[in-house]
C-alpha cells in the first residue's frame, strides 16, 4: 500500500503547478523526496488524472 493516496499526490501536483513552489518545498511539506513529486507531476502531465 502507497504511503500516499492519489488525493494526496493530486494536491502536490497541483500545488507545484499553480504556484510558485519548488519540488523540495513541497517534498519536505509532505515529508518526502523530490524526485516523488516530479514522478507525480511528469505522470499527471502525460497521463492525466489516471496516471
Amino acid at each position: 500500500m502507497s504511503k500516499y493516496t492519489v488525493d494526496d499526490k493530486l494536491k502536490a501536483v497541483e500545488r507545484y503547478l499553480t504556484s510558485k513552489e519548488s519540488y523540495q518545498t513541497i517534498a519536505e511539506s509532505m515529508g518526502t523526496v523530490k524526485s516523488s513529486v516530479i514522478t507525480w507531476v511528469k505522470l499527471f502531465e502525460a497521463q492525466g488524472i489516471e496516471g
